[in-house]
């Protein structure tokens, strides 16, 4: 089975996606196990109905994906992989030349009024692009806040980096006139895990984009 997001044959079983999960294929799977984020609480009681283990992690900072990848490499007996892929998670070393501020919006389209959603100092990839020398234009400490099209002129970014998803026209529907922005299609980067440096290295490319 693959998720929505995979580019894969269209025989394969569908699963769902973060938001969409889809029970009943992954019951027609008939897994031994199941790994679930937190947030699928409610997935993880419908599972155990089934007689399915399921072990639940949360990959909202990079301390919790180095843990859940330990997790699972210690259930699948493959500890010395996951070593190698944490050693790789450790030399990130993609560093701006010169610090910027920066916005970087994971969802929201201002022109249909849709929310617009940016990445915090206490989300995974606020910690990133801390990794990288940026510095995030929010203060403040929520995760994922809400920014209006005002409250970003307000914040001043000198550059704004947009995570599209695969639906959205970057040009026509998000970009704000006035202001440097790169974005980032590939919708798989929004859901932060062993891609992390994946991420970084997209989101420095996005960073130093002219």
């Amino acid at each position: 089975g693959v998720s929505d997001y995979c580019d894969a044959a269209s025989e394969a079983l569908r699963l769902g996606g973060l938001t969409n999960p889809n029970i009943e294929a992954i019951v027609k799977l008939k897994p031994d196990f199941v790994f679930l984020l937190g947030q699928h609480a409610g997935l993880s009681n419908k599972l155990s109905a089934f007689n399915i283990p399921v072990n639940s992690f949360s990959n909202d900072r990079i301390s919790q994906v180095r843990d859940s990848v330990l997790q699972i490499a210690t259930h699948l007996g493959k500890v010395e992989q996951a070593k190698n892929i944490l050693e790789k998670l450790d030399n990130i070393n993609f560093h701006l030349s010169k610090s910027m501020k920066v916005l970087l919006i994971v969802s929201g389209d201002y022109k249909a009024n849709r929310a617009i959603i940016a990445a915090g100092r206490n989300s995974i990839y606020g910690e990133l692009l801390e990794k990288l020398g940026a510095e995030n234009v929010y203060k403040g400490d929520l995760p994922y806040p809400s920014f209006s099209f005002e409250g970003i002129l307000k914040s001043k970014p000198d550059k704004i980096i947009y995570f599209l998803d695969k639906n959205q026209d970057y040009d026509k529907n998000v970009k704000i006139p006035g202001i440097a922005a790169s974005y980032v299609n590939d919708p798989s980067l929004l859901i932060p895990g062993l891609n992390i440096t994946k991420i970084s290295s997209e989101m420095f490319e996005a960073l130093n984009d002219k």
